[in-house]
């Protein structure tokens, strides 16, 4: 089971942020659902950024070595250069 209380936190501490910074902040529920949802959005990229990551390391390996092997491309014509 996964625990999302950290997005609570993180809600939390947006609002009182927002509130504490000046007094002419007021919170209405217009700017608390359109806080809510853009943190709900950057936590399921935020949890997508480490596969990114990862196949952004790996498509220069693959490229370079899988995919120019069964195309059977020569040496020359490679794109990356060691």
């Amino acid at each position: 089971m996964t625990n999302y209380h950290y997005i609570f936190q993180v809600a939390l501490a947006v609002f009182a942020t927002y509130l504490m910074l000046s007094s002419d902040n007021v919170l209405d529920p217009e700017k608390a659902f359109v806080s809510i949802n853009i943190i709900g959005i950057l936590n399921w990229t935020g949890a997508l950024l480490p596969m990114e990551i990862s196949f952004a390391v790996q498509v220069p390996y693959v490229f370079k070595y899988s995919l120019l092997q069964y195309l059977h491309i020569n040496k020359e014509y490679e794109i990356f250069t060691s």
